[in-house]
């Protein structure tokens, strides 16, 4: 059993303590037209959507509609009364303020990412109370695939909380509030960012073998760890996590770390993906991060992510794009601790994306310039500052991830807008990766990705030497499963008769389409697409309830066995 398994059983397994505890589970409950309080509250359960079965409200939240949330605290354990306690909001949709005992205490915008407030004592009797607003139609905010008008590839919107909600009692005196971990896999090395209160402090780094090494951070809060005597470089064949532990007085924090170097190598006069060196085939699953007809985008349990990254694994594919969706940073910690990689798509925003754009840009090299605003539907300055933040706090938020290997900036020109400039943005911010800046059709030349989707007829691509050639989206086979339907409207790009058929589908894609790009044009970055059903859309090889796996699993993975033979011959100069 992996070591660090139940190191990660905290909420944020990159920043842990041991006093933690869960506050989902019932709150009080109402929607409103104003921010005063509401007359009467009913019961949601958090930290399922109101849009949601599982919450019990299953109601659509409109733009003009005031969400209220209360939970009011009970049963604390004996050894939290008052203590102080960081209260942390992972996700909440889309405007929120936090109010503490009647006292505001926190003001926040985005819907997919987190939030804390700190409060002097978290017991019996004490009130938490949000009031949230969402216009799922703003084109301020990201809100990925969400929609008030659901159909084809867009779903039911997302509102209020929809990520985990869980507090961290403290001791009196100092507490650390931000530890950044930095592994350097050419020197063998980690280094740690305190910030001058955490001078002093000491640092364990315990590796994959349990040997340990200990350092103690400067007056600045920085330090070194030499680990050249204990070198297990992280990979997707090898996924070694090192553990840490950080403390200084009364406060200790937990964390994992992975060593490993992702970089553009060129092979033949082609460039590849490199991870530690070595050339690899991204062959990877299209995931929307839409767990159930009941849930949305909210993981029934930890659990349901687990078991669904390991049946990926079981399938054969080495990867996930996580499609326009940040997720848990449970589901990241997963995919470290089992060697999945990840290609990380930045949540669109924007204005609507025109019909007749979508319905023809698969067919018609569009040129739009992307400086070119309005076109873009980017016309709102707010809009593109707002995508900036969110992008910066994207980055922050995951550069702990040792699996995530590729930023995906703009997804077929939703929301695109200087897309050169923010390239160049995004690789100052995290120069350890690679970046696809345009998937799908409107390129600017810039990125490390010629990246192309190619849905309804087969996919012809010619490498041009200068970037990794990318089938960034492809498949889309359209197969409903009797009795696991569930919208009436169904949409995908080919239609499928039976599960047999599904199956012939993808092994006549591989051999005719696949094998031959990577042999001869030097394909190495594919995404099949999709993971599972999501609403109408039925073209995922799991059913939207994931009762029903649409092709065998055995069969599948033999079918991606002849994919990365077939890129270890091309690599090895054999064909």
């Amino acid at each position: 059993m992996n070591k660090t398994a139940s190191w990660g059983s905290a909420p944020n397994p990159y920043f842990a303590r041991e006093h933690t505890r869960r506050l989902d589970g019932k709150w009080d409950f109402a929607v409103t037209k104003d921010e005063n309080l509401p007359a009467a509250y009913r019961s949601i359960f958090v930290p399922f959507a109101p849009e949601t079965a599982k919450s019990g409200v299953q109601q659509a939240i409109l733009p003009d509609d005031v969400m209220h949330y209360r939970l009011i605290i009970c049963d604390t354990p004996e050894e939290y009364k008052g203590k102080r306690a960081l209260i942390h909001f992972t996700a909440v949709d889309q405007i929120a303020d936090v109010y503490w005992n009647g006292e505001h205490l926190a003001h926040h915008e985005g819907g997919y990412w987190p939030f804390s407030i700190l409060v002097p004592h978290l017991e019996d009797g004490d009130e938490i109370r949000l009031i949230v607003r969402d216009d799922t139609s703003s084109d301020v905010y990201g809100r990925g695939k969400q929609s008030l008008k659901p159909g084809g590839i867009w779903y039911t919107a997302t509102s209020g909380i929809w990520g985990t909600v869980y507090a961290e009692y403290l001791d009196e005196g100092f507490y650390f509030q931000k530890v950044q971990i930095t592994p350097n896999f050419d020197r063998k090395s980690v280094e740690f960012h305190l910030g001058k209160d955490g001078a002093d402090a000491s640092i364990s780094v315990i590796a994959p073998n349990d040997s340990k090494l200990e350092i103690i951070a400067d007056q600045e809060g920085n330090g070194i760890a030499d680990l050249s005597n204990a070198f297990f470089p992280w990979s997707n064949e090898a996924p070694n996590l090192y553990r840490v532990v950080i403390q200084k007085e009364s406060d200790s924090v937990r964390s994992v770390f992975g060593l490993r170097k992702i970089e553009k190598i060129e092979k033949g006069g082609k460039q590849y993906i490199a991870l530690n060196g070595k050339p690899i085939l991204l062959n990877s699953l299209l995931d929307q991060g839409y767990y159930s007809p009941e849930t949305g985008l909210t993981p029934k349990s930890d659990d349901q992510i687990k078991e669904e990254l390991e049946l990926v694994k079981k399938l054969g594919f080495n990867a996930l794009r996580k499609h326009i969706k940040i997720e848990p940073t449970r589901w990241y910690y997963e995919c470290d601790r089992l060697g999945i990689l990840v290609i990380q798509d930045m949540v669109n925003s924007g204005g609507p994306v025109p019909l007749l754009r979508l319905a023809l840009a698969p067919f018609i090299p569009f040129r739009f310039n992307d400086k070119n605003y309005k076109k873009m539907k980017r016309g709102n300055p707010l809009s593109r500052r707002m995508f900036e933040q969110e992008l910066e706090e994207t980055v922050s938020l995951l550069r702990p991830v040792a699996s995530i290997l590729v930023w995906t900036l703009f997804n077929e020109g939703w929301g695109q807008f200087d897309a050169a400039r923010l390239t160049e943005r995004l690789r100052q911010l995290d120069p350890t990766r690679l970046i696809d800046s345009t998937s799908g059709w409107f390129d600017q030349g810039v990125g490390d990705f010629d990246s192309h989707h190619v849905y309804f007829r087969r996919p012809k691509l010619k490498n041009g030497g200068l970037r990794v050639l990318g089938l960034s989206e492809y498949g889309g086979y359209s197969l409903g499963i009797d009795g696991h339907i569930t919208k009436k409207k169904t949409f995908g790009y080919a239609k499928i008769k039976s599960q047999e058929d599904l199956y012939e589908a993808y092994a006549k894609s591989y051999r005719q389409d696949l094998i031959p790009l990577i042999a001869n044009q030097g394909l190495s970055y594919i995404v099949l697409t999709q993971w599972s059903d999501v609403e109408g859309e039925i073209n995922g090889l799991l059913t939207y309830d994931r009762e029903v796996m649409k092709v065998d699993a055995m069969k599948m993975s033999s079918l991606n066995d002849e994919l990365y033979q077939a890129f270890e011959n091309t690599i090895g100069g054999k064909k």
